[in-house]
C-alpha cells in the first residue's frame, strides 16, 4: 500500500492547477451537502413555526360535545396514550382585572393553561417580555394593555371576594391585526391560578394533543374515541383539516432526495476529474506497470487519491457549508425567523458521504488504470468512443430512468415508495442521466455545431473534431453540470404546483363580516353596493330542538342549522367532499329538505348521506334529508386566524348545513349573522378592508380579510423556492469547477495540436474561441440533462406528495425559472472556461510545440 499511496501522491502533485481545481470542486460539493441540509433545515423550521403560531401545533383536540367543562381524569387518560408526546389541557373563566390607577374592573376572558404543556405544543410570540411560567403571573392581550394602563412588571388586582389575589405582568401578546373587535380581549394565567380565582370553573374545556412522528392523526382520533368518557370526543385539529401539517412533514421528502443528489453530484464530478487525469497519464501509468507496478498498486492509487480528495473536501466543506447556511441565514433574516439549523445526522452524513463520493468517483478510474495493458497505453493517439459504446450507454441510461419510474409505480404505500426513491430510484435517475451525457453530447453537437462555429467565427469541422475525439470526456462534464439545473428545476415546478394546487385549492371568500346581535338588511346592502364587492353570500344560525342525538335527562337535546344562501356559497367556499356528489347536492339544497353535515358529525352520531334528520321548532317537527359529508380546510383556516366561522369550528358535531330558504320558509328566521364577502381582483386587499370598515363604522359589526391568509401562506411559499434555488445556483457553480479542470486537460492534451494551428496561421484568439465553443456546446448538452432530469425528478416528487401528504399537485413546468437557469449554466460554464482561454490566446507556437505534459 506505500507504493499505491506514492503513486498517488504524485498524482495529486504533478498537476498541480488541475489538482486545486478538482480539489475546490469537492470541497464546495462537501460544502453544497452541509449547505443544502442546513438550509432545509431553517426553511423546515421556519415554517413548523409560522404554522404553530398561526394555527398551532397540536393534531388532536380533546373537547366536550357541547363544549362544556369535562372532568380532570380526561388528561391523564390521553397522557397515558403511548403516541402523546404533549398534552396542553386549557381552561377559561371570567377575569376581572382592577386598573392600578383606579376605576371599574375590566373583565377579560382568563385562559388558564399548563406553561410547559403549552409551550411546547404553541411556540410562543409575544410582542414583548415571556410567556407565563409560574401561578400570579398573566400574559396580556394588547387591547387590555390599553385599556389597564400598565406595562411589564406592573402588578394587577384581581376583583373578587375572599383571598386577595394578584397578578404580575410578565408578557403581552401581539397585536392581532384581523382580530374582531367584538372578541372579549384574553389573559393567560396558569390553570391553578384560574381555578383560585373562578371556585368551580378550572376544569378544562380543552386538551390540545401532539402525537409522536408517524402516527395519523384522523386514524388514531377514530380508534382512541372509545378510550374517553360519554360526551367527550376527539377530533383532528385545523393543523390536520387544512393539510398544513402534512405539508410541512411531506417538506422533509425534499431535503432527503436533494441530499442525496448532492452526493451523487460530487462523485461524478470527482469520476470526470480522475477518468480525465487517467487517460492523460496513460504513458506514465505504462511505464509504471513496466518497471514493476502491479494492477493493485495502480487501481489502490486511484482510490486513495479519490479518498483524499473526498476527505479533504469534507474537511474544507463542512464548516464552509455552514457557513453559506449561516450567511443565508442572515441575509434572509426577515423570511427565515427561526435562525440557522445545524441537524447532526446530516453533518454526519455529509462527512461520510464525502468521502464515500470520493471513493465511488474514482472506482472508474481506478479500474480503467488497472486493467489498461501497458502495450496500449503507450499508443500515443486517444480513441474516439465507437458507436457500439455510445448504445451502451444510451440503453444503460434509459433502463435506469425506467427503473425510477417502475420503482415510483410499484406500490402505493407512501413510506415504501418514499424509502424506495430515495435509496434506489433517486440513485438510478441520476446516474440514468448521466450516461446519456456523452449520447446527449453527441445529439446536441450534431444539430448545435454549426450555428456555434458560425457564432464563434471557428471552422466547423475543427469544433466537431474536436468534441469527437473526447466525447465521453464532455458527456461527463455536461452530467455534472447538469445537477444544479435539475435541482432549480424540480424545485420550482413542484413547488410552483405545490402552491398554486393546494393554495389555489383553499378557496374562500376574500373578505368576511360578522356579529353576534346580526347584520341589519341596510349594513348588509351597504356592503353589497360596495363597487368592488363581485358577491356576498348571507349566513343564518337557527336553533333547533332534535332527538337524532338519543335522550338526555338533564338538559334539552339541541342542534344548529347553518343556512346559506346555496348559488354564492358553492361559487364562494371549498368544500371537501367526504360522501355524496356535489352537483346532486347543490340541486337538492336548492329544491329544498336537504342538509350537508361535518365530517365530525357523522363520526359522532353515525349520521351519513340518505338518512334523515329530524327537527322541532316551536312545536311543529321536520324532517331533512341527508345529502352530503363535507369538510371545508378553507373555513378552518379562517377560524384560527380570527374568530370568524366560530360557530362552524365549534358546533360542527352537532350543527347541520342547509339553505337560508329553507329557514326563513320553515323557522321564519330572516336574520344574518355573517357575510362572506368576495372582491374585484383589481383592488388592493388593505384598501378594500379598509373602506368596508369605514362603511361599518358605528356598529358592532367587524371585518376580516381573506385574502391576507391565503398571501401570507403564499409568500412563505416563494420565499422557500427562492431560497433553495440558491442552492441549486451553488451546485452549478461547483460543477463549474469541473468544467474548468476539463478546459485545461483537454488544452494539456491537445498543446501540440494546438502548436501546428498556430504554426499554420491560427491566431491565438480564433483557439481561445475554439475553445470557448467547445464549452458552449457541453453547456446546452447539460441544460437538455438537466431539464429532462429535473422534470422527471417533479414527477416523482408529485407522485410522493399525493401518497405522503395526500397532495394531488398537477405539473406545470414555470417556464422563467427554468429559462434562468439555463442562462446561469451557459454563463458560469463560459466564465469556468475563460482563464484558461485567455492563457491559450497569449502563448507563442513554440512554446505550445516544445512545451511537456505535466
Amino acid at each position: 500500500m506505500r507504493a499505491a499511496w506514492r503513486l498517488a501522491i504524485s498524482s495529486l502533485l504533478a498537476r498541480r492547477l488541475r489538482t486545486g481545481l478538482l480539489a475546490g470542486a469537492v470541497g464546495l460539493s462537501a460544502a453544497l451537502i452541509v449547505a443544502v441540509a442546513c438550509a432545509m433545515a431553517s426553511v423546515t423550521a421556519t415554517i413548523e413555526d409560522r404554522v404553530a403560531a398561526t394555527i398551532g401545533a397540536a393534531d388532536l383536540r380533546v373537547r366536550d360535545v357541547g363544549d362544556e367543562r369535562f372532568d380532570e381524569s380526561v388528561i391523564e387518560i390521553v397522557r397515558a396514550w403511548s403516541e402523546v408526546v404533549a398534552a396542553a389541557p386549557r381552561s377559561e373563566a371570567p377575569l376581572p382585572l382592577m386598573p392600578p390607577a383606579g376605576g371599574p374592573a375590566v373583565t377579560a376572558l382568563g385562559v388558564g393553561v399548563e406553561p410547559g404543556p403549552e409551550n411546547r405544543i404553541r411556540k410562543p410570540v409575544l410582542s414583548s417580555g415571556r410567556p407565563v411560567a409560574a401561578d400570579n403571573e398573566v400574559v396580556l392581550d394588547p387591547a387590555l394593555v390599553d385599556e389597564l394602563g400598565v406595562e411589564l412588571g406592573d402588578t394587577l388586582a384581581v376583583a373578587r371576594f375572599g383571598e386577595p389575589i394578584s397578578l404580575t405582568v410578565v408578557g403581552v401578546a401581539p397585536r392581532q391585526p384581523f382580530s374582531m373587535a367584538v372578541t372579549r380581549p384574553q389573559a393567560w394565567v396558569t390553570r391553578d391560578t384560574l381555578a383560585r380565582i373562578a371556585p368551580g370553573k378550572g376544569a378544562p374545556l380543552r386538551v390540545d394533543l401532539a402525537l409522536r412522528e408517524g402516527v395519523d392523526p384522523t386514524e388514531y382520533a377514530e380508534r382512541r374515541s372509545s378510550d374517553l368518557p360519554a360526551g367527550v370526543l376527539v377530533e383532528p385539529t385545523a393543523r390536520v383539516t387544512s393539510g398544513l401539517g402534512d405539508t410541512v412533514r411531506a417538506n422533509q421528502i425534499g431535503l432527503a432526495i436533494w441530499s442525496t443528489l448532492a452526493f451523487l453530484a460530487a462523485a461524478f464530478i470527482i469520476l470526470t476529474g480522475l477518468t480525465t487525469s487517467v487517460a492523460e497519464r496513460q504513458r506514465e501509468l505504462a511505464i509504471t506497470r513496466c518497471i514493476g507496478a502491479s494492477r493493485a498498486q495502480v487501481g489502490a492509487a486511484q482510490l486513495f487519491v479519490g479518498g483524499a480528495l473526498g476527505l479533504l473536501g469534507s474537511a474544507l466543506g463542512v464548516p464552509l457549508g455552514i457557513a453559506l447556511a449561516w450567511l443565508a441565514s442572515v441575509i434572509y433574516a426577515e423570511h427565515l425567523p427561526a435562525g440557522l439549523k445545524i441537524p447532526a445526522l446530516w453533518i454526519v452524513a455529509s462527512i461520510a458521504g464525502g468521502i464515500a463520493s470520493g471513493l465511488i468517483g474514482a472506482l472508474w478510474p481506478a479500474w480503467k488504470a488497472a486493467s489498461t495493458s501497458p502495450m496500449a497505453a503507450m499508443r500515443s493517439s486517444a480513441e474516439r468512443l465507437r458507436p457500439r459504446a455510445l448504445a451502451l450507454l444510451a440503453g444503460a441510461g434509459v433502463a435506469l430512468l425506467v427503473f425510477q419510474a417502475v420503482m415510483m409505480l410499484a406500490s402505493d404505500d407512501g413510506q415504501v415508495a418514499y424509502w424506495t426513491y430515495v435509496l434506489l430510484g433517486a440513485p438510478a435517475m441520476f446516474i440514468g442521466y448521466f450516461l446519456l451525457g456523452a449520447p446527449t453530447a453527441a445529439v446536441v453537437g450534431a444539430v448545435v455545431c454549426a450555428p456555434v462555429a458560425a457564432v464563434m467565427r471557428v471552422p466547423r469541422r475543427l469544433l466537431v473534431a474536436g468534441l469527437r475525439s473526447t466525447l465521453l470526456r464532455h458527456g461527463f462534464t455536461a452530467g455534472s453540470l447538469m445537477a444544479g439545473l435539475g435541482l432549480m428545476t424540480a424545485i420550482w415546478t413542484n413547488g410552483r404546483s405545490l402552491l398554486d394546487d393546494w393554495i389555489g385549492a383553499i378557496d374562500f371568500p376574500d373578505a368576511f363580516v360578522h356579529a353576534i346581535r346580526g347584520v341589519d338588511e341596510p349594513s348588509r346592502q351597504a356592503i353589497a353596493d360596495l363597487p368592488f364587492v363581485t358577491d356576498t353570500c348571507a349566513i343564518t344560525l337557527q336553533n333547533l330542538d332534535t332527538q337524532s342525538f338519543g335522550v338526555r335527562a338533564l338538559r334539552a337535546v339541541g342542534s344548529t342549522f347553518i343556512g346559506f344562501e346555496v348559488e354564492p356559497f358553492f361559487r364562494m367556499t371549498s368544500l371537501d367532499w367526504i360522501d355524496g356528489d356535489p352537483e346532486t347536492a347543490k340541486q337538492r339544497l336548492l329544491e329544498g329538505g336537504a342538509i350537508l353535515v361535518a365530517r365530525e358529525f357523522t363520526v359522532a352520531h353515525g349520521i351519513g348521506v340518505g338518512d334523515t334528520f329530524p327537527v322541532t321548532h316551536n312545536g311543529t317537527d321536520w324532517e331533512f334529508k341527508v345529502v352530503g359529508v363535507v369538510g371545508s380546510p378553507g373555513l378552518d383556516l379562517v377560524s384560527k386566524y380570527f374568530d370568524v366561522g366560530k360557530e362552524f369550528r365549534d358546533q360542527a358535531l352537532h350543527a347541520v348545513f342547509g339553505s337560508r330558504g329553507d329557514l326563513i320558509e320553515r323557522f321564519g328566521n330572516d336574520a344574518v349573522q355573517f357575510i362572506q364577502i368576495d372582491l374585484a381582483d383589481d383592488i388592493d386587499d388593505e384598501e378594500a378592508m379598509r373602506r368596508i370598515r369605514a362603511q361599518l363604522a358605528g356598529t358592532l359589526l367587524s371585518a376580516g380579510s381573506g385574502r391576507e391568509i391565503k398571501s401570507t401562506i403564499s409568500d412563505i411559499g416563494t420565499n422557500t423556492l427562492r431560497i433553495v434555488s440558491s442552492v441549486a445556483i451553488m451546485a452549478i457553480l461547483i460543477a463549474c469547477f469541473g468544467v474548468g479542470n476539463v478546459v485545461v486537460a483537454g488544452i494539456d492534451a491537445r498543446r501540440f495540436e494546438m502548436g501546428v494551428l498556430r504554426a499554420v496561421g491560427a491566431g491565438g484568439p480564433m483557439l481561445a474561441r475554439l475553445v470557448v465553443a467547445e464549452v458552449l456546446v457541453v453547456a446546452l448538452t447539460a441544460c437538455v440533462l438537466g431539464a429532462a432530469m429535473g422534470l422527471q425528478a417533479s414527477w416523482a416528487g408529485a407522485e410522493l406528495y399525493r401518497m405522503l401528504a395526500g397532495l394531488s399537485l398537477r405539473l406545470r413546468p414555470p417556464l422563467g425559472p427554468i429559462a434562468l437557469g439555463w442562462g446561469i449554466v451557459i454563463g458560469l460554464s463560459l466564465l469556468a472556461a475563460a482563464p484558461a482561454a485567455w492563457t491559450l490566446a497569449r502563448q507563442r507556437p513554440r512554446a505550445l510545440l516544445s512545451a511537456t505534459r505535466g
